[in-house]
Order: structure tokens, then sequence, then C-alpha cells
């Protein structure tokens, strides 16, 4: 006996100290988590467990005593992860609302890298396993033994000295160590002495790593499992739960880890194992935090798990005389090296019980546990897929179980106000007494009774005795072609009675393949490569080529039959060449749980796949059917379904076989052939059908025009119908005409059948129905995370389970891995059908999942609009199917059969189209969009004749819509958006703020500086000359945001208009609104009284004085003219944005001088499709998109060179006289740079420049990359290369700016700065310098875009920055100039500024900005305030526009999406409504996704799953989009809050859906304003 604190007492100190080494490590972290929602901050907090060395062991074991009254979990990471991985994991699963505390634990094994690339680029390391390998599924290896050991008794020891733990979680590899230690084998070998487990409980998520399981079996000399299936005779079972991600490749490992676990108690038969799924792959998606339904599941579980009374290692031992020792097995002693860096986490609340509650039960010195065991806390959610199945299986039986009895004898068993799952019980000596195998059935019935019959009876019938020789000993022995018991034999499927007796000789010896006659050559060879065959049979006097040529291709040899002539019985073939049997080959008998036949899905939206059914299943089936039918031997089936799918092998010949009856097997179908065998007069006539409804409408058609009204004469007991949905009102024409039950059935290649109505059943009673469950139990899921749908009744996936159930597909671990899954105990198949089932177990099918049209928010069945169209007198076939819409994602569109009688096809189609849109059964969005008539010939069919609905839009070339479609990526790479960083936004605040720094604050300059208006140091002077930055990357920036808005989606032609007003909405309300200000503080000051109609390029005493002496207030434009004229131009020039234009600046003054970005901007938008759609072509081909960024890189170098010829004109001077001031010649070269400068095309290069970099961004994804951190050190070099090369100019630096053309070109002095004559050189140079560099802020951006990339990104990605402050830039931009103006003439009123040429002084309505600078610029000095006021302003202003973003923007754009309505309908009454758009439907959904689409311009593969920043949507278009909401929502308002808090979409309608105060009913909601006829 060794003790563990003895044998480990170094390891403990090495391990304390690396643990609080690891919290000093994390203590940015935590600081960092404090901008983090309430719940994350309170619950992330590192805690010590008073484990540090050097305590007394009394205050550990009363420590000890505290921690063991707690609710704690162990968190288990998985391969190459460490506890910061955990944490974020244990986050997304809200454990902290389950436990009091959490303990995350690190790997024994160090690794040298992460799991994958984005682990290591979103976390720090270092990194750590269980068990490492390249390859952590290999199973081979001594030292993974080893390691796997050393990680087991590591946790052990951790358990013991922290526990005990109410549950232990597990993700991915971490998941196979919780689920072995779960073991109480395991626990044995290690040396846990006495029937206890290591925790209450074990989660496993996304379990992987399953090998480990045999490494464990070899290292511990145990087994485990056995063919995959637990080995265990435990009393009690440890409650498990698993976690799986529907789209994750290893979820078939965590489902043979769940093998590890019962899912019930031995004795009392009580559910304790569950499975919860989310719509994901591997790892814990952050949706899940707030998936309500997950977390209620979750909590039912482990309610019920803490619940049971189970032993569990309770933590450290009292050491001494008394104490239990806690012991290794000493085989597999090692020691344990590597300690440390546990990480602890603190809740705040237990799952199922409030503080009062708790408090009361501390002072009873009540756990948590007993209170559950005693019924206190939280009582069960009854409406939970766990609680609705553990009360199934409850013994002894729950009261609120009902109980109906199927067709077929079994008991349906579910909760009517529980989930939708209903149990069928199966008796077992009725299961026991149904057959095994074909050839036990054929045995079960008398030799001579007539099994197959000939529909023109040129055959005697083949008796069960006759076929019995036929196959053992007859021709039919596949021994004669050289079979055996392992050959996969094909063959094309004859006509008649041969099909099914060559199908019941090869599945009785071997596995059958039967091929579809008219197969192509292609879809041979695929059928037989995918099916492995191995022996080919074909029949002569059959058109076989096809089926040769792929035999040839395939290498498989050719086996040949003949069928008999007349004298032999009916379905009698016989091999062309016989191989001799050897007398030691015994017989061919196919085992029951051998497979027997091979099909392959007839599906009508996929690939088809391998369906391998068993023939005991078969069998039974068969059986079911039979009894479900209620066949007896003198029944008669005539089969017109071929014999190649399972509707005519199952129920026309398996189910005649089960119930020792015949069946007249027909040719191809002939509807006359069929319908006179069954009315002409013969001694042994037909009592029962089974087919499609094609066959039914043909049969029902050509017997009414054959009778003339008159009922048919036959012997019919009842029809059955399968394979396709019988519409309720075919159905009824069916009964009516042939008098007798109609059987609607459900049924699949994977399991045949699934349900049936009972015969005695009137079709009334039950409209619409497929029955209900025959043998299989059933449940209605969610398509996304397979949990049941509650209240019972309501619509979901349809899923079966039974042990006849096929068990997977053949060779498709994919389509396995989303096809099965887990409820409970059972083992499901998703159906992919849509469908309802009610109060008595009668379900009802809605439509395929696949098939669902969705429509906005609204899902639309095509089986339900069909049923109605059905109705319509005129209508012989409708089918239903979906067409891609921009606006709604999908529309409804219908192709229509009509009937031979019907002439005026014009007047039918309106006909069909009234009823349908009066109709009460369809909702208004259910109502078609397009329409087709159409012949039967032209719609597609599956062999069995089901109408194909997926394509047929395509098939019937009915047009799109499509106004942006998806650029193709050249070479290779996700169509997933790529991820950008919300840093930019950020950044786009810095920018703005970086403007107001150059407009706000400075010296006045010039030899007469005018004291006392002096405000700060020299160097402040000096920046509007030398930091044009912020400008240019206001460009480069906005190339990259709108291209990336666009997430590679080419604007098309003709959606640019919508494309254009999307982008316009978003700008000019806010636009003119500050025009509008700009207007009020300019009239208040500038009146014909103060103003100078005189102008000159410099400051001149003439212009600026009034002719009454006076200092004018304003003064006229370059080209002169009158006040009211020059304020008319004034204002036009600026509304239209044409303020940047030469001439026509010409025309205007200053009124909203900062503004000339918009002009700009503008322009760049309306070329913005030219330039995006040529780099979209190229999308994903990073050579092509690089020779782009040559391309602009050139012309920005040849803009600046352009800007540069201003060097070479007659330099500016300061003139004295009035004629030089005016002279337009002798300041040529200001009014050049005025113009080139800021002349609209000159800043296309660098908005160019900016798109690339989105283009190189979306095609190398670095933010993907595993080089994303030197990524992110290159913006950081670059962020500090820009603010030290910028800083040097503040500073004075000697800097190579010009001062004059020749003699200064590379020296500036400090002290010719505050020259003007120095400062607009420097300013022309620093625009011609940043422009220079464009092409590396467009790399620096493209950096910056990578999420948490960089330190620059991670500062810039800040919440008060990217979320509080970015969507207040646009308004920075405009208003900083009105609330300068505001600020002057609050804070300065009188001035007591004195000039000797103007007197300034006591003008109460004095204004700065009157004056230009000495060199006539596009705007005055900047804000004369002192360097201090600078902050104070600019919080003004950013509290000014967070003002105007959130309370104004919203309405002004609706207001101007109302005008531009206005005047569309005014001038283009013909054309849609550019960028805005009708909600037709009031789902939370549709109403997002119009206000986007109306937004942004993107209108079309919208994602809900997208993020604001993916679609666009930044900054300025948020309050915008919550005024489009709130405009079409009037139950609900949302606010700017509500957005900023949403990740995604998706996020934003579930915000929407909660803020709806009363839920509006789905009927009527959704109009459709068009109809389009095709």
């Amino acid at each position: 006996m060794t003790n563990i604190d003895d044998e480990y007492a170094d390891d403990d100190k090495k391990e304390d100290a690396d643990f609080h080494g690891e919290e000093k490590k994390t203590s940015s972290s935590r600081r960092g988590m404090s901008k983090s929602p309430s719940m994350v901050k309170r619950f992330f907090t590192f805690t010590s467990l008073s484990l540090t060395p050097g305590r007394g062991q009394n205050d550990a074991e009363e420590n000890n005593d505290n921690e063991k009254n707690k609710r704690k979990c162990l968190f288990v990471h998985g391969w190459r992860s460490n506890a910061r991985v955990s944490k974020e994991h244990a986050k997304h699963l809200n454990l902290d609302a389950k436990f009091q505390q959490i303990h995350l634990i690190k790997g024994t094994k160090h690794s040298n890298e992460a799991s994958d690339e984005l682990t290591e680029g979103m976390f720090l390391g270092p990194w750590f396993s269980w068990v490492d390998d390249i390859n952590n599924d290999d199973i081979d290896g001594k030292s993974k033994e080893e390691d796997l050991v050393k990680a087991l008794r590591y946790v052990v020891k951790f358990v013991r000295k922290h526990g005990p733990y109410a549950s232990a979680v597990g993700f991915s590899q971490g998941g196979a160590l919780v689920s072995l230690l779960s073991r109480r084998e395991v626990l044995e070998k290690l040396g846990v002495e006495g029937d206890v487990f290591l925790w209450k409980s074990a989660t496993v998520v996304c379990g992987a790593s399953v090998g480990l399981i045999e490494v464990a079996e070899r290292a511990l000399g145990i087994r485990l499992v056995n063919d995959g299936e637990r080995i265990a005779d435990d009393e009690d079972v440890l409650p498990s739960l698993h976690i799986f991600g529907l789209q994750d490749e290893r979820k078939p490992q965590g489902e043979r880890l769940m093998k590890l676990f019962d899912a019930k108690m031995p004795s009392s038969k009580q559910l304790v194992r569950h499975c919860l799924y989310f719509d994901g792959g591997h790892g814990v998606p952050k949706s899940i935090m707030s998936d309500i339904g997950f977390h209620a599941e979750y909590d039912a579980w482990l309610n019920n798990a803490l619940s049971l009374s189970l032993a569990v290692e309770d933590g450290p031992k009292k050491l001494g005389n008394t104490a239990v020792a806690n012991v290794l097995h000493r085989a597999l002693s090692r020691k344990v090296t590597h300690r440390g860096n546990e990480m602890f986490l603190r809740g705040d609340s237990t799952q199922g019980s409030s503080d009062k509650e708790r408090l009361d039960r501390r002072r009873r010195n009540v756990s948590e546990d007993d209170a559950m065991e005693r019924g206190e806390g939280e009582t069960e959610n009854s409406n939970t897929t766990f609680s609705t199945v553990k009360r199934l299986n409850a013994v002894p039986r729950d009261e609120n179980v009902e109980t109906r009895t199927t067709p077929s004898g079994h008991a349906l068993n579910f909760i009517r106000n529980a989930c939708s799952v209903a149990n069928c019980d199966a008796d077992v000596n009725v299961r026991k007494s149904r057959f095994k195998g074909i050839l036990e059935m054929l045995r079960a019935a008398p030799a001579s009774a007539p099994l197959l019959r000939d529909v023109d009876a040129s055959h005697a019938p083949m008796s069960y005795g006759a076929m019995i020789d036929f196959i053992t000993t007859g021709e039919g022995d596949l021994r004669k072609i050289g079979a055996t018991q392992s050959t996969v034999v094909a063959y094309n499927v004859p006509t008649g009675a041969v099909g099914a007796s060559a199908f019941l000789s090869v599945a009785s010896q071997c596995v059958a393949v039967p091929l579809d006659p008219g197969i192509t050559e292609a879809d041979a060879l695929e059928a037989m490569m995918s099916c492995k065959v191995t022996l080919v049979a074909l029949f002569r006097d059959a058109d076989t080529a096809e089926i040769e040529k792929a035999a040839t291709k395939a290498n498989i040899p050719i086996k040949w039959y003949v069928i008999a002539a007349g004298d032999k019985p009916a379905g009698w073939f016989y091999p062309e060449q016989e191989e001799d049997i050897l007398s030691s080959q015994p017989p061919l008998v196919n085992a029951a749980e051998g497979v027997g036949l091979l099909l392959r899905t007839s599906g009508t939206t996929s690939k088809a796949k391998v369906v391998p059914l068993a023939l005991g299943a078969l069998a039974s089936n068969g059986s079911e059917l039979a009894a479900s039918l209620e066949l007896t031997s003198a029944d008669v089936c005539i089969n017109a379904m071929p014999l190649f799918h399972i509707g005519g092998l199952s129920c026309s010949i398996l189910a005649t076989v089960a119930s020792k009856a015949s069946v007249i097997c027909c040719h191809k179908f002939d509807a006359q052939v069929f319908y006179e065998t069954i009315v002409t007069d013969n001694t042994l006539r037909p009592t029962w059908y089974s087919a499609v409804p094609t066959i039914h409408i043909a049969v029902l058609q050509y017997g009414k025009a054959i009778s003339r009204g008159a009922k048919p004469k036959h012997s019919l007991r009842f029809i059955r119908s399968g394979a396709a949905a019988l519409s309720q009102a075919d159905a009824e024409k069916l009964q009516a005409f042939w008098n007798v039950p109609i059987i609607p059935t459900y049924s699949m290649s994977e399991q045949m059948p699934i349900s049936g109505k009972n015969i005695h059943l009137e079709l009334a009673e039950r409209p619409n129905t497929v029955g209900q469950p025959l043998i299989c139990s059933v449940a209605l899921v969610n398509d996304l995370n397979c949990r049941a749908t509650a209240p019972f009744g309501t619509q979901g996936e349809l899923v079966i389970s039974d042990d006849n159930v096929m068990t997977g597909y053949k060779d498709a671990a994919e389509a396995n891995n989303k096809t099965f899954f887990y409820l409970g105990d059972k083992r499901y198949l998703r159906t992919g059908d849509i469908a309802k089932m009610d109060g008595d177990g009668f379900i009802y099918l809605t439509g395929r999942s696949k098939e669902l049209i969705k429509r906005g928010g609204e899902q639309v069945s095509p089986l339900q609009v069909e049923a109605v169209l059905a109705k319509h007198p005129d209508v012989h076939v409708a089918v239903v199917f979906g067409v891609e819409s921009p606006l709604w994602g999908e529309e409804v569109g219908v192709a229509i059969v009509l009937k031979d009688d019907v002439t005026n096809i014009d007047a039918s189609l309106r006909s069909i189209r009234e009823m349908t849109t009066a109709s009460k059964e369809l909702s208004r969005f259910e109502n078609p969009a397009y329409w087709k008539i159409v012949k039967d010939d032209d719609l597609p069919k599956t062999s069995t004749k089901k109408y194909k609905r997926a394509g047929l839009a395509k098939h019937l070339n009915i047009a799109q819509r499509n106004l942006v479609s998806s650029c193709s990526r050249k070479k290779g790479g996700s169509a997933k958006p790529a991820v950008i960083s919300s840093g930019l936004a950020g950044l786009r605040y810095c920018m703005a703020v970086g403007v107001m720094f150059n407009h706000i604050g400075g010296v006045w300059q010039g030899e007469d500086e005018r004291n006392p208006l002096t405000y700060g140091p020299y160097w402040w002077s000096a920046k509007a000359t030398t930091f044009y930055f912020p400008a240019t990357v206001f460009f480069v920036l906005g190339g990259f945001t709108l291209s990336a808005a666009l997430n590679g989606k080419e604007v098309r032609e003709g959606t640019w208009l919508s494309f254009y007003n999307s982008r316009f909405q978003t700008l000019m309300p806010l636009y003119l609104l500050s025009l509008a200000f700009g207007l009020i503080n300019m009239l208040v000051v500038c009146r014909p009284s103060t103003f100078s109609d005189k102008f000159s390029w410099q400051p001149h005493n003439s212009t600026m004085t009034l002719a009454s002496g006076a200092a004018a207030q304003c003064h006229t434009s370059p080209v002169e003219m009158a006040y009211g004229a020059w304020l008319i131009m004034t204002i036009v020039v600026f509304a239209f944005g044409f303020q940047t234009w030469f001439p026509l600046w010409l025309l205007s003054s200053w009124m909203m001088y900062y503004t000339w970005f918009n002009g700009v901007y503008y322009f760049i938008i309306v070329v913005f499709p030219w330039m995006h759609n040529a780099l979209c072509r190229v999308r994903g081909d990073t050579k092509a998109i690089l020779k782009w960024g040559l391309v602009y890189t050139f012309l920005i170098f040849a803009t600046a060179a352009l800007l540069g010829l201003y060097y070479a004109l007659p330099s500016w001077q300061d003139y004295d006289d009035l004629g030089s001031s005016k002279s337009w010649e002798k300041n040529l070269q200001n009014i050049y740079a005025l113009s080139t400068m800021m002349f609209p095309p000159y800043w296309v290069p660098s908005v160019g420049s900016g798109m690339v970099a989105y283009f190189w961004y979306d095609a190398v994804r670095p933010n993907e990359s595993h080089d994303r951190k030197r990524y992110g050190r290159m913006a950081d070099c670059l962020t500090l290369a820009f603010f030290v090369f910028h800083l040097a100019h503040f500073f004075d630096i000697d800097w190579p700016y010009p001062t004059t053309l020749v003699g200064k070109m590379w020296e500036t002095h400090p002290d010719e700065h505050h020259l003007w004559d120095t400062g607009i050189k420097r300013y022309v140079w620093s625009v011609m310098i940043t422009r220079l560099y464009s092409p590396l802020l467009a790399v620096w951006i493209a950096l910056l875009a990578v999420p948490r990339g960089s330190i620059t990104g991670r500062l810039l990605e800040g919440n008060v920055l990217s979320k509080t402050l970015a969507p207040t830039s646009y308004g920075c931009f405009l208003f900083h100039q009105i609330i300068g103006q505001w600020y002057w003439w609050a804070t300065r009123s009188g001035n007591n500024v004195t000039s000797e040429e103007v007197d300034l002084g006591n003008s109460d309505a004095w204004s700065w900005w009157a004056y230009p600078k000495e060199y006539y610029w596009f705007s005055p000095q900047p804000l004369p305030v002192a360097w201090y006021e600078f902050f104070f302003v600019v919080g003004l202003v950013t509290i000014f526009s967070a003002f105007i973003d959130r309370a104004l923007n919203s309405h002004l754009t609706l207001l101007w999406v109302k005008t531009m309505n206005f005047f569309q309908n005014i001038f283009w009454s013909s054309r849609s409504v550019s960028g805005s758009v009708a909600i037709e439907s009031a789902t939370p959904e549709s109403i997002v996704r119009n206000a986007v689409k109306a937004l942004t311009g993107v209108e079309s593969d919208i994602s809900l799953d997208d993020s604001f920043d993916e679609i666009g949507l930044v900054s300025v278009g948020l309050p915008i989009l919550v005024g489009l909401i709130n405009s079409e929502d009037k139950s609900a308002s949302v606010t700017v809050a509500d957005v900023a808090n949403c990740a995604t979409l998706r996020d934003l309608v579930s915000a929407l859906e909660k803020k709806r105060a009363v839920a509006e009913s789905a009927a009527g909601v959704g109009a459709r304003n068009d109809l389009y006829y095709i």
C-alpha cells in the first residue's frame, strides 16, 4: 500500500508552483474579460484551492470539507490543446450555470503545435495532449500505452486531490479519457478500490481518439468492448451525455466511445445516457450559448444524473491509522513528472436552485445533490427529448404513456403532452414467429400452392415447392454459374414472373443487385463499382448491351441465362452454360444476418447511395406488411411495379410469400392490360395491388374512359399506395371508382415498411395520412439539431428506429455520419421527410427536408400545395418546386399537366390561379409565383416514376432574377466569406479623429500673426501641412470595405441602380443634414449686408472690407457674382457633391468645406462596380490579383507625378497689390494644386489599391493561415513605421520636403515651418508622399483585417473603439465643422481680436472661417482654440454624432427611401423599386433579410450566419438597419444596442423574435405582390 501524498510530494510542489505561475500569466486575460458579458465576467475568475506548499494538513482538511459540498466539474481538454481552449468551451457550454466550480486540467504530454491553425491563431500556447501522435488515431506502439497510463493515473490523482466531482466533461481526446475513467474495470486496474466512480456523471463532447480503447485494453489487460458493444455486468451505470456536431467527421468515433456506457440502469431500466447534437463540426460553437433547447436537454439529463445514488471518489482521505490509503496499481506504477498549469474556474450559481433555497439547505446542512434526491430544486422539464424518452422507458409504466395498436399488431407508445416520440414495442413472440429467411418463408407454404403467375397465362403457375427445388437443386442454383455465398450478383431484371424468381433465387443464396433493364452504361458501371459486383448474370432476349459494356469495362465476368419456353412454369430460366457442382460444395444458403439485397437509392435530390438490406430484415418486413394488410393464402396480388426497387420486391413479392398467397406478374406496365386483368372474369382474379400514384391515375383514367360511368366488376379487397405521396383528392377519386379501401403508406429503400393505414379505416376519417408506424419507432426532430419537436404533433423531420432498418449505407462514411443519430438507447435513421404526427400516432407527410421551399422566413411544403392544385378539375398532375429568388431565397413554382379534354389553356390557368388564391388551405406565401403548363413527358422522373423536383426550375428554363452572383474562385479556396476583423471599424474612428486633429486647434500663421490667438506650441501649427495620412487611409480603407461588403459577389448588369441606391441611402441623408446645419450657420453671419462680392486668391483688405468699412463675414466665389446667385450656386454645388470637381468648385464658396471627401467618395461609388467586377473575375487567382495591384500602383505614381507638376509652375508669392492677388495667371500654382489634389478621379488608384488588398486577403486567407502571427508582426511593423514617420514631422526633424523648386529642395529648417511659402510646399509634398505609399497602406489594412492577428488589431478591436465609437465615424467627419462653429460662438463672444488693417474686435457675430488662408485653399484656418481644447471639442463632436446616429439616422434614411420611391413612381413607374424592398412576409427572418438587401444591395446569397462585417454593415449601416427593421415590424422595436450585441444575422433574427410582444400566426403572412408567368 503506497501513500500517494508521499510518493508524489515533490511533484505536488512543482504542480502547485506551476499552477500559481499560470495564474499570474493569465492575469492579463482576466483583465481583458472584464469587457465580456456579466455572466462570463462572474464565472471566469481563477481561484486557488488551498493547495500551496507548506500549509498544514488541518487547513487542507477544513478546506476540503467546504469543497465537498460544492457541485464541481472537471474539464479535460482535447488533443494538442490547453486549458485556455477548455475555458472557451466551458463558456460556450454555459457550465457556470450548471456548476459552482469548474476545474480545467491540462494534458500530460507537451506538443509543439496546436491541433489546427485556427486554434493556434486564437489562443496562446503551450499545447498539451494526453497521448500525442501525428496521427492521433494510430494505436500502435508501446509508448502510447505508457503515455495513456500516465495520463489516466494523473487524472485519478487530480480527482483525489480536488474532488469530489459532480461531472467530468471531456472534449475530443479528453472525451476518450473521461470515457475510459468512467469504467470501473479501468479504475480497479489503476488502484481505485471499492465500487466507486471518479465522478457522478460524464459528458463527452465531440469524442475522438477512439483508438485509445484498444490501447487501454492492451495496457491494462482488460476487455471493454466486444464488436463495438460494451462488456460489463455492473449493477450501477454511470450517467453519460454525448454531444456531437452533425458535421463532425469524427462523430463515428464519439459514437464508438458512447458504447463504453450503458443507456439504462441494469436493474431499474432507467435511462441514464443521452445524446445532444448541434449544427456544427468538431468544436463547441458560440451559438450553443444561446441555444435554449440545448441547455434544457443538458439540464434535464444532469439533474437526473445527479439524483442517482452513485458512490464516487470523494477527494483527499485523512491519513493515519483510520485512513484508507490511496493506491495505484503497482505493476503500472511510473512517476508522473509533468505537472501544473491546471486552471480553476468558479461559478456563482447552482443549477436548479434559487439563492434562498441554497441558503436554507446550507442551514439544514443539506447538500445540493441530497436536495435533488428529495425532490427539491428545479423540476424536470417534461418537454425535453431526454425526459420524454426516459418516461417512455420507465419501469413501472408512466401513467401518461398512451398506447395504440398498429395495423401490424404491435403496441405504439407515446406521451401526448411531451415530445414527438413514439416507441413501437413489437411483441417478442410475434417477431419470433415471423420468418428468418426466404427459404424458410417458402417452406412454410403448401408445396402445391401457386406462387408466381404470368399476366398472359402463357405459363403454368410456379408453385412454392417448385420454387424451392428450383433454388436449391434446380436451374436457379447459383453454384451452376460459379457463385459462392459471398458472390455479389448483378442481373438485368427480366419482365414478368422471371424477375420475381430471379430475385428469390439470388437473394436466398448470395447478394442480389437487380439492375434496371433500361440503365445506361455509365449508370451501370457506377452501380457495379459502388456495389462491388463480382458476377453479372444477364438474360437473353433482352437489351443488355449497356450492361455488357459496363461489365467489360469493370472486368467482371458475365454469365448468361435463358428464359424457359411455355412448357415450364412461370418464372423458369436456366443457365446457358452450366458448371459442374462438386460433391463437396455445400448448398448456397444466405444467412438471415447476411446481406441479401443491394439497392441504390432513387432519391430525387442527391447522388444514389448503396443500401444493403439484410436477408432476415427483408423477410421480417415482408411478414409485417402481410400482417398489416391482413393478407391470407387466398389473396392474389397483381404487380406492375419494377422488381429492381424495394416497393415491388418487398410488398408485391415478399408480402405475398409471407402470406402463402400468389402474385400475378405483369410485364411492362400497360394501363389497358392491368385494368383488364383486374376486371376480366377469370377463375383467379386479383384481390389487391400496390402501386405508385402515377399507375393509380393512369389505370383510373383508362377505366373511366372504358366503363363510361359504370362501376367495374372486380375482386379487389383494397388498393395499397406507396413510394410517392397520393393526394387526398386522388385517393378519393380512386376509392369512388373501385369502391374499395385505399391504403396510403410510407416507406423507403432503407426500410420497407414504415407506416400504413388499417384497411378497415375509412379514407375520410384521417385525410392525407400515410398511416401509423407498423414496426418502427418514430420521432419528429428538428432538422438542425436532431432534438425531438415539442409539443407532440409539431412538424419535424421524420426519423425511424428498428432492428430491421438498414444499418448503414455501403462504403459511405460521410452519408452514414449525417444519416444516423441516437435518441436515448435507440439509433435512428433520418428519412429526410418532413411530417406531423397526431394524437393517435398517425403520420402526415408535408415534404422532403431537401425539397422544402424556403421562401424568406417560411417553409413551403410542395405536397401541401400540390394537394390543393389537384382538386381543380382541369389538373392532371401538379409538381411544385423551388425557384431561386434574389429577394426571398426561393419562390414557389409549379408545373401543371392539364387533362386531355382542356382546350382553353389560358382560361384554365386563370381558373386554377383563382382557386389557389381563394383557398383557405394555403397561406399567401404558399401560392405559386411561377406557373408553367407542360406535358407529362417534359417532367423528369426517377426509375420508380417519382417526379424529380430538384433542378426542375433549371430543366424547365424558368428565368432567374439573380441581381448579384457569386464570383468563381479560380484557384480553389473556400467560397465562404473571409472573416474580417472588427478592428477596421475601430481604425475608421481613429482616422476620423486624425482628420479632426488637422482641423481643430492651431496658430494663426504668417508675418502678421494675430495675437492673442497663439494657442499652442509651434509644432502644432505645422500639423495640417504634414498629416495628410487620415484622408488617404480613408480612401484605401473605403476600397477594401466596399469590396468586402459584397463578399466576392459580382454586381451584375441591370442591378447597378439597386447597388447605387443601397450605398447612397447610407450616406446622403446625414450628408444633407450636415449641409442644412452648415447653411444655417452660414446664414447667421453671411447676409447681403456682410457679403463681399469681390474675390482675390490671396487675402486683401479691399476684398475683405465692405464699403461701410466693416469687415466682411463672407465673400463671393472665384467667379464673382452677386449674393443671391452666389448663395444658390453654392447650395446646388454642395447638394450634388460637386464641390471638388473642376471647374464647378469655382462657382461656390465655403459652406461645408470639409465635405470635399463626400464629393470624391460619391464618384468612387459610381465607378466602383466596374473596378470591383474586374477584380471579381479573377477572384482566388493570387497572381492575377497582384497584377491588378501593380496596375493601381503605377496609376498612383502617375497621379503623384501629375501633382508634382505643381513645382514646375510659377512659384506662389505673397502679393501686396490687388491686381496680382486677383490674377489667375500669377496664382496658377494655387489653382492647379487645388484642382488636382481634390479632383475625384485622382483618388481612384488609391481606392483600387484597397480593393486589391481585399481580394488578396480573400484569396490568401491570412486569418486561416498557420503564419497568421507573422502577418500580425508585419502589421505592427508598418504601424510603427507610419507612426515614426509622421511623428518626425510634428517635432520638426529635418525631413526631405522642398521649400523651393531649387536650392533647398531637400532641406527644411525648423524656423521656416511657420512660413506659408514653406508650409504650402510641405503640404503639397505631404499629399504626394501619402499618395505614393497608398500601396503600403493597402497592405497594412489587409494585415489589420486578420482578427486578433496583431497588437494593433487587438487594440482596434476593443469594444469601445470597434462597437461604441466606430458608428460615430461618419458623423464625426460631417459634423466637426458644425460643432466647431457652435463651440466658437459659445466660448469666444467678442474675442477682443484686433488688427491694424481690419477691426475685428467686439463683433459678436465674427466668424474666423470667413477669412481664407494666405494661400487660398478649400478651407480656412483650423478652429483657433487652445491645444488642450482639442480633446474637449472632439468629445463634443463624438457625442453629437452618436446622438444623431441613434436618434435621427434611421428616420432620415427611411425618409430618403420614401422620397426616392416617390420620384421613382413618377419617372420610372414601370421599374421595380430600387433599393427598397417590400417586405412580403412578416416573419423576423424575412424582415431582416430584406432590410439587409435594401441596405447593402446584395440581393442574393445572404446567409443568416454572416456577421455584419461580412455583409458590409459597418459603422453608419447599423442604425439604418434598425430603422428599416422597425418600419416593417410594428409589433416590436429593436435598438442599435440590440444589434450591436448580435454577432450574426441569425442572432438578430432571434433578438427580433424575442422582441415581439405578440406572436403572429404564420397563416396569411407574407403577401405576394407579383405573379410571374412563363
